[in-house]
């Protein structure tokens, strides 16, 4: 068996994440060696488009 060792990129451990009592990460380990592409896509209410309009406002 062949193991290969990479330089990490990106590496956390432990990472936790709460909303007042709400607790909505716990314990999310990222390993992203180097030359990868990884992405994380996380929709929030400021990353919301404006509501669109079927008629104009006038």
């Amino acid at each position: 068996m062949t193991t290969t060792t990479h330089e990490l990129a990106i590496s956390a451990t432990g990472l936790r994440k709460a909303y007042g009592d709400k607790t909505v990460l716990d314990g999310i380990d990222l390993a992203v060696p180097t030359g990868t592409i990884f992405s994380s896509s996380v929709r929030t209410a400021q990353a919301r488009p404006p509501p669109s309009r079927s008629s104009p406002p006038w």
